[in-house]
């Protein structure tokens, strides 16, 4: 019989790490610098927070991740697994296991959400009838306290914040991603919904590369990073781990960029 011990080790060793990096990632949309000299490297397991004041660049860094149109790398690359990615389409960086949720997921009308979901399984080879993904999405529906009527609807048409969200991470979890970039999942939660969708993100993300953007305090409680990054004015301004990160958001960016001297990146931090 195999021990429980040798089980985990086996476990562990059919999990595949992956590694992503921005260097030296400076961005542009149309005349106007948004992002300058970004340093980041990550690996899975691994969850960034990553805070700032409004309009600093941390929204622009996940879409000039995903390779955007309106935004153009005037230096430096996205770099997945030693392979630069930068000119990639934005489709093309998906397939390889990235997964947006964006702070104000779109409204589809004229998508039903099990349609959507059917067609999400089909990305992943997976060819359900309606009835079979029915009962497969059922229990999840029941976790996230969703009425199974929304399975009906058009996907977030009328849908409240935690509803949305709640939505969104259903999808995460048929697609079963490898990198997941996370802009404000707590924006339109209650405590509740947070909690339940910070409890599922906490089941996976040791499998996971997870940046998230947050600017509440529960959500950092709930999931608890590994580190986090401050960017002010497009750049990174601290990096550390989290032992100042609540305090942080508990008193604002104000004096900790103040404190701070600018151009510190992620490289020299870990």
């Amino acid at each position: 019989m195999i021990s429980k011990y040798c089980m985990i080790i086996l476990k562990m060793k059919l999990v595949k790490h992956n590694t992503l990096q921005l260097k030296n990632l400076s961005v542009d949309v149309g005349n106007k610098q948004i992002l300058k000299n970004i340093n980041l490297k990550v690996k899975t397991g691994e969850v960034v927070a990553i805070v700032g004041p409004n309009g600093a660049g941390k929204s622009s860094l996940f879409k000039t991740i995903l390779h955007h149109y309106a935004f153009k790398i005037t230096k430096g690359q996205v770099i997945f697994n030693n392979k630069v990615i930068n000119k990639l389409e934005t489709n093309e960086i998906a397939k390889l296991g990235f997964y947006y949720l964006p702070q104000n997921p779109l409204e589809l009308e004229g998508i039903k959400v099990l349609d959507l979901y059917k067609s999400i399984c089909k990305v992943n080879n997976l060819n359900y009838d309606p009835f079979d993904l029915y009962k497969k999405v059922t229990p999840q529906f029941k976790k996230f306290n969703l009425d199974l009527e929304l399975l009906e609807r058009n996907s977030n048409v009328n849908f409240s914040g935690g509803q949305k969200k709640k939505n969104e991470i259903i999808q995460m979890s048929l697609l079963n991603p490898k990198i997941l970039l996370l802009d404000e999942i707590d924006s339109g939660c209650d405590i509740d919904s947070l909690k339940t969708i910070a409890k599922e993100i906490n089941k996976i993300k040791k499998d996971k590369i997870i940046l998230l953007i947050t600017h509440q305090k529960n959500l950092i409680e709930f999931i608890k990073p590994n580190k986090f990054i401050l960017i002010n004015e497009h750049k990174i301004t601290k990096s550390s781990d989290t032992k100042d990160l609540l305090k942080i958001l508990e008193h604002g960016f104000g004096q900790n960029i103040k404190n701070q001297v600018t151009g510190v990146t992620l490289k020299h931090a870990f």
